[in-house]
């Protein structure tokens, strides 16, 4: 399994002041969504770099919604 690190980006509360009509067009069409900040991962195992399709780089948070969550494997029990 690969770690790929993504950026969140969510949509303001408003329209930024002296937005003009396009401006505010372009706000009501944003969504929340995740960047991928990774192009490639490198393997754990052997160490050789595999290149990330860039296809999807961009995906749309509600995209998302009904998803099993990750769970991080740091806690011991």
């Amino acid at each position: 399994m690969y770690q790929v690190r993504w950026m969140r980006r969510t949509k303001k509360g408003q329209v930024p002041q002296g937005a003009d009509q396009r401006d505010r067009v372009l706000f009501d069409k944003v969504k929340d969504h995740l960047v991928r900040i990774d192009d490639d991962v490198t393997c754990k195992t052997c160490g050789k770099r595999f290149e990330i399709p860039s296809h999807r780089a961009l995906v749309f948070l509600e995209e998302l919604e009904g998803l099993p969550q990750d769970v991080e494997e740091d806690e011991e029990s």
